[in-house]
């Protein structure tokens, strides 16, 4: 998986090197090609591969579909580590991503964006606003697979309930308590 932000610089040749804790993963292979702004993705050769069986299933005949054919393939190129680490950047990438001097290079999970740091600097101001971000987080299911004190809880009470009318429910924190109208939280000293 990758992850993190790490700046390098790309050379007068177009190579730029990888963070040092992307390179294995990236070993394998690597394909690099033109974001949905003014970036670039950079996928395994199994990511990429995988991205295209998808785009096959996509109807040719739709104007959009085409667009985003075109976006994705006609800007691929294969992106092969050096012994230093680097990838070559064709200068058409280079030239649609503003490419020169400072690069930021971003884990995003399964892929890897590639900015200026201009264009990094203009994505930082929308992805650290927090009332934009209290929105997006809203939204998601950031559950990681263990069920909250909350969610147990709430599957508690009808159970509790239907048990005997006394029964005492279990809660995980005083806040979880309070919130479920369960209990009064009782301040310090008290």
């Amino acid at each position: 998986m990758f992850l993190g932000e790490f700046a390098h610089a790309i050379d007068d040749k177009g190579r730029l090197t990888i963070p040092a804790k992307f390179r294995e993963e990236l070993a394998g292979g690597a394909v690099v090609t033109r974001g949905f702004e003014k970036y670039l993705l950079l996928y395994t050769t199994e990511a990429f591969t995988r991205l295209t069986v998808r785009a096959k299933s996509l109807s040719p005949t739709d104007p959009e579909n085409r667009a985003l054919l075109r976006l994705a393939f006609s800007g691929a190129s294969e992106a092969a580590l050096d012994r230093q680490g680097r990838i070559h950047i064709p200068p058409f990438l280079r030239t649609y991503a503003d490419l020169d001097g400072e690069c930021v290079i971003v884990g995003v999970g399964d892929y890897v964006e590639i900015w200026s740091r201009a264009g990094w600097d203009e994505q930082l101001k929308i992805v650290n606003d927090p009332e934009v971000n209290a929105k997006r987080f809203a939204t998601l299911n950031l559950a990681t697979g263990q069920e909250s004190a909350m969610s147990v809880l709430m599957q508690a009470m009808p159970a509790a309930a239907s048990a005997a009318p006394t029964a005492p429910v279990a809660v995980a924190t005083p806040s979880a308590a309070a919130s479920a109208g369960l209990a009064k939280p009782v301040a310090a000293g008290e």
